[in-house]
């Protein structure tokens, strides 16, 4: 400071000289919503506590498989751009349902947001005995119905004229909301996963593998695993 100073006192200049230059400003382009398309109901319709069916009144085993594993078919994104995917298998009752339509009704600008169930609704009939029941006398009677779901399930989609940041907030919400794991996701950011696990798949140079391993039966490992290691190889429980 003490030079410039000087050298401004040599050239009998009493204040600096400032020298205005262009710059090329690099600014984001604006999201368009040219590809929206906004659906006749754009809330999430209300659930029915009991399934209008037949079905309804018939006493279903566990189904434990229909939590178990991978979801191969709803796993993506289809309406909108935004979501919320469970991380685990679990079951969704009619009160889950209603607390994510009114977190969204309440907080979700309708207008041009919209906002899609992706699993359907409760059909699956649990049974129980009530508290103080000696055991005996057959199955219980039908005690409530649940929404099986497995891991990768898309559980709802939200889209429209509106940019992630305005959702965020809702959707981390309903995660909390869920009796699961879940997470909030995007469209893009699913084909990036996609994307970065099909390269791994490709760069990987280690040939022991777990699904190598499991049908080669290194170091005997075959008689600690179950038959479900032998099918999703250890990626699911």
């Amino acid at each position: 400071m003490q030079a410039l100073r000087k050298s401004l006192h040599l050239l009998n200049v009493t204040s600096p000289v400032c020298v205005q230059v262009a710059t090329v400003m690099r600014c984001k382009m604006p999201v368009t919503f040219d590809h929206v398309e906004m659906p006749e109901k754009n809330r999430p319709r209300i659930i029915d506590k009991t399934p209008n069916s037949v079905r309804a009144q018939i006493k279903m085993p566990k189904l434990l498989d229909r939590m178990r594993g991978p979801e191969e078919n709803h796993n993506r994104l289809i309406y909108g751009e935004f979501g919320v995917q469970a991380l685990q298998g679990g079951r969704l009752r009619h009160g889950h349902f209603e607390a994510m339509r009114i977190q969204l009704v309440r907080n979700m600008n309708t207008k041009k947001c919209f906002a899609h169930y992706r699993v359907d609704p409760v059909w699956q009939g649990v049974t129980k005995k009530p508290i103080g029941h000696r055991g005996g006398g057959g199955k219980p009677n039908i005690k409530y119905f649940v929404t099986p779901v497995k891991e990768g399930r898309i559980i709802l989609e939200v889209g429209g004229y509106c940019m992630f940041e305005e959702v965020e907030s809702i959707l981390k919400v309903i995660v909390n909301l869920l009796p699961f794991k879940a997470r909030v996701v995007t469209r893009q950011l699913l084909e990036n996963e996609k994307g970065e696990e099909e390269r791994l798949a490709k760069l990987n140079q280690n040939p022991f593998t777990f699904e190598y391993c499991a049908k080669n039966n290194i170091n005997n490992i075959q008689r600690w695993l179950s038959p479900y290691d032998f099918k999703y190889f250890g990626r699911y429980r």
